[in-house]
């Protein structure tokens, strides 16, 4: 399995090498399977969740009503309109007013995790700018799209650390050993 960093360190890359609707569409499409991974361990019979055929905007909030941190609704709800707007018409383009609007979404604390992520991240490439205000509204775009899709992943990981801590709590393995 390939680790977060590996795997944040090529999404930065395919992303930024991207054109703006394959960016945006492809940064949703990653999101989306990362959603999809947060509600088919939260669900017991996944038959009946691939039946419904949930959009976007509702895969969100079944994922909030099964636990997913409420910090991230607005964000990924507001991502789910800017897919939408490029769906809908191909000649769109990514404006500052879209990311001002996916940046605002986020909580004080997610904003702070952002710029943080911007100045002390060791995988950052090197064409990018130190502070928030000076990156490109794509790089910024990115940037927030890869913190979505790593806070999804990481409650895809603990969740996956928690079901495995109970198959060895019931099969009297502790910590791993036998």
């Amino acid at each position: 399995m390939i680790s977060k960093e590996e795997e944040t360190s090529k999404l930065m890359q395919a992303f930024l090498t991207d054109d703006e609707l394959a960016l945006v569409v492809r940064s949703h499409i990653k999101v989306e399977e990362q959603l999809d991974h947060v509600l088919l361990l939260n669900v017991e019979e996944h038959k009946y969740l691939d039946k419904i055929k949930l959009e976007f905007s509702e895969k969100v909030l079944l994922a909030a009503a099964l636990g997913m941190d409420e910090d991230l609704i607005r964000p990924l709800s507001v991502l789910g309109n800017i897919r939408n707007k490029f769906a809908h018409k191909t000649d769109s383009e990514l404006t500052k007013s879209d990311v001002n609007n996916l940046y605002s979404a986020f909580t004080a604390q997610g904003k702070e995790v952002l710029q943080k992520t911007i100045k002390h991240n060791p995988d950052r490439p090197p064409q990018l700018a130190l502070k928030y205000g000076d990156l490109s509204v794509k790089e910024k775009f990115v940037l927030m799209t890869i913190f979505l899709h790593s806070s999804l992943r990481g409650i895809v990981h603990d969740e996956v650390e928690r079901m495995q801590a109970v198959i060895n709590e019931d099969s009297g393995v502790a910590g791993g050993d036998e």
